[in-house]
C-alpha cells in the first residue's frame, strides 16, 4: 500500500460548516498524515519523536471532542451520547498507542495508519457532519 494512499489531502468535503470545528478537523489530518509518514519500514527507530506527536495529537484530540460535545449540548443535539461513545472510542485507540511506545514496544504499521485515517475521514464526513447539520438547522449563528 502506498502512502499517498493512506494521506488525507484536505478538501471541501470534509467541512462541516463550523469554521471553529473545521480549522480544528484540519489540524487533526495534519497530524494523523505526520503519523502516517512513519509507518514504513524502517521507522521505529523514531519512536521517542513518534511518541511526542501521539502525545501531542492526544491532548488536542481530547480537547477537539471536548469542543465538540460542548456544542452539540449547548444545541440540545438528541444523538450526543452515542457521539461520546465514539469519541472514547478512539480515544482509548489513542491512549494505547500512547502507552505502547512510552513502553518501548510501539510502532505504527500500515493498519494503524489506515486505520486512523480511516476513522478520522468517516467520523467527521458522516458523524460530525449529523451534527453540524443539526445545529446549523437550528440557525445558531454564534456556533457557525
Amino acid at each position: 500500500m502506498k502512502d499517498s494512499m493512506r494521506m488525507i489531502k484536505w478538501n471541501s468535503n470534509h467541512l462541516t460548516g463550523i469554521k471553529e470545528m473545521d480549522d480544528q478537523h484540519k489540524e487533526l489530518i495534519t497530524t494523523v498524515n505526520e503519523l502516517v509518514q512513519y509507518c514504513t519500514p524502517g521507522s521505529n527507530d523514531m519512536g521517542a519523536y513518534i511518541l511526542k506527536i501521539i502525545q501531542a495529537s492526544s491532548g488536542f484530540v481530547r480537547q477537539h471532542f471536548a469542543d465538540e460535545e460542548h456544542l452539540m449540548e449547548e444545541a440540545g443535539y438528541p444523538d450526543l451520547e452515542e457521539h461520546r461513545l465514539r469519541h472514547g472510542g478512539f480515544i482509548r485507540v489513542i491512549s494505547a498507542l500512547e502507552r505502547e511506545f512510552e513502553n518501548g514496544s510501539g510502532s505504527v504499521s500500515p493498519e494503524l495508519a489506515c486505520f486512523l485515517s480511516a476513522w478520522l475521514i468517516g467520523h467527521i464526513k458522516n458523524t460530525d457532519r449529523k451534527y453540524a447539520d443539526y445545529i446549523l438547522s437550528k440557525n445558531m449563528p454564534h456556533m457557525a
